[in-house]
């Protein structure tokens, strides 16, 4: 797994372009990004009340969507011990089709899955660990829907994968770039309306709180740690620069 310092270049330029707004540009201009199980379904339900270009593909990232002519996106950034108890929440509740599921008997919870991930004799250890490399590949196959990734879990994919190579495009400085945070979402939302210059109760009237699924799991520090800081270190030095630590 790539260190935290491997990408503090790219954390610290979307750091500092984060929430950059132009005048000039409107809501209906920008598009989102749809990191999996971040938040990207309210994101792209709010958003679509605004602009055509919406989407909910999460194979979708920004360099691609910038080489369609976009240059404003929105994105739901979430911590990624959170993230994990939801992709379990989400399985429990509907039984995920497409991605290799991580919700199954031998690891019923996402603590059971990291003691699988962690324990070379479990017997899910391999199969975890491959789920892991699948989905965390430089570039993941993805099905032709973009929606889940063959072999892997959508929800095992870095948030940063849809971020990555922004820095690198002819003219970085024209990208408008809102990350939004997922334990505030609607805070961060109605906050990026007025920048936009959308007030009053006609925009917020589509709005609701991000709701978690009825079914919830803990991990403990060290779990949530590992999570971070192993599984996915740029994730959360990101999450860490624009969010804060939740509390």
């Amino acid at each position: 797994m790539a260190s935290l310092r491997g990408d503090s270049s790219m954390v610290a330029w979307l750091s500092r372009v984060n929430g950059r707004h132009l005048a000039s540009r409107r809501l209906s201009d920008c598009t989102n990004l749809a990191p999996a199980h971040a938040g990207s379904t309210s994101v792209y339900r709010w958003l679509r009340a605004h602009s055509a270009a919406a989407h909910h593909t999460h194979a979708l990232s920004l360099p691609q969507l910038h080489a369609r002519g976009l240059r404003c996106f929105v994105m739901a950034l979430r911590d990624p011990a959170a993230r994990l108890r939801t992709v379990f929440s989400f399985e429990k509740e509907r039984k995920h089709e497409k991605d290799e599921p991580l919700y199954a008997a031998l690891t019923p919870s996402p603590s059971a899955w990291l003691g699988a991930l962690t324990n070379a004799s479990h017997p899910a250890h391999a199969r975890a660990w491959r789920i892991v490399s699948r989905s965390a590949a430089a570039s993941p196959h993805w099905s032709r829907s973009g929606m889940y990734v063959v072999g892997g879990h959508v929800g095992l994919v870095p948030q940063v994968a849809a971020l990555r190579g922004v820095q690198l495009l002819a003219v970085p400085e024209q990208v408008e770039l809102h990350l939004l945070c997922t334990h505030r979402l609607a805070e961060d939302w109605r906050a990026l309306l007025e920048r936009m210059g959308i007030r009053g109760s006609n925009a917020t009237s589509a709005l609701r709180r991000y709701n978690p699924s009825k079914y919830s799991f803990n991990l403990s520090w060290d779990e949530q740690q590992y999570v971070r800081t192993r599984l996915f270190p740029q994730d959360y030095a990101l999450v860490l620069a624009i969010c804060g630590a939740e509390t």
